[in-house]
C-alpha cells in the first residue's frame, strides 16, 4: 500500500475531534487528508515450473496475476487493473558443434595404431561451441475499469492482449565471441475503441565480444 501525499486538515480540532463534523455526511472531520492511496498486488509467478533434462532439453510453465488499485477519495472513484499472463518456454543445447560457415575445420590427426587402446566413437572432443535454442511464448490479458462508487457505475477504460512469440539461437564462437539469433514478434489486440490492434516484428543478429 502507497500513500504519496497527505495534508494535514484545517477543520480538525485536536483539543476536541467530535466537537464538528461534515454538513454534508455528518462524518467527524479526520486528522490528515489523504486524497488517494495506491494498492499494489502481485503474484509473478503464481504457479511455476522449470525443468532441465539430462537430455539438454529444458521446459518453462508461468503464471502470472497482478492487481492494482488506485482510490482516488476527491471524486470517489476507484481504478482497478487486473493482469493475467501465461508463459511457455522450450530449450534445447547441442553440445560440442561446428557450423561450417563459421568453424574452420581442423586437420585430422595421424593415425595410431595401437591394439592396446579400444577405439570409442562416442567420444567426442568438448571445444566448447554450444548451440543453445530457445522458444517463448506469451500470453497476456489487462484490463481497467473506472468503478464510480457513489454512483455505482462500471466502466473499462482500457486494456488489451498480447500474444509474443520470441524465438533465439545463441552460439559459443569461443570463449570470448558470442553469437546471437533472434526473432520477436508481438501482437496488441486493444479492448476498446480508442485504439487499434497493432503487430511489431523484429530480427537480426547480436555479436557479444567479452574481455575477460
Amino acid at each position: 500500500m502507497t500513500i504519496n501525499t497527505f495534508n494535514p486538515n484545517a477543520f480538525y480540532n485536536p483539543d476536541d475531534p467530535s466537537a464538528h463534523t461534515q454538513p454534508l455526511t455528518g462524518n467527524y472531520f479526520s486528522r490528515f487528508e489523504i486524497p488517494a492511496i495506491v494498492i499494489s498486488e502481485q503474484l509473478s509467478p503464481l504457479i511455476g515450473i522449470d525443468l532441465k533434462l539430462k537430455n539438454e532439453m529444458s521446459a518453462k510453465v508461468d503464471l502470472k496475476k497482478s492487481r492494482n488499485l488506485q482510490m482516488s477519495f476527491i471524486d470517489n472513484t476507484l481504478f482497478e487493473t487486473k493482469t493475467t499472463e501465461y508463459v511457455f518456454g522450450y530449450g534445447y543445447r547441442i553440445k560440442n558443434i561446428d557450423l561450417p560457415f563459421l568453424v574452420k575445420k581442423a586437420p585430422k590427426a595421424k593415425k595410431i595404431d595401437n591394439k592396446k587402446l579400444p577405439p570409442n566413437p562416442k567420444v567426442k572432443a568438448n571445444t566448447g561451441r554450444d548451440l543453445n535454442i530457445k522458444v517463448d511464448f506469451s500470453y497476456r490479458d489487462d484490463i481497467t475499469t473506472n468503478h464510480l462508487l457513489d454512483q455505482d457505475i462500471s466502466n473499462p477504460t482500457r486494456g488489451s492482449t498480447t500474444i509474443r512469440i520470441t524465438p533465439t539461437a545463441d552460439y559459443q564462437l569461443n570463449k570470448r565471441l558470442n553469437l546471437r539469433l533472434f526473432w520477436e514478434y508481438t501482437r496488441i489486440l486493444p479492448k476498446t475503441t480508442e485504439s487499434f490492434p497493432t503487430t511489431n516484428t523484429s530480427a537480426g543478429i547480436t555479436v557479444r565480444f567479452s574481455l575477460k
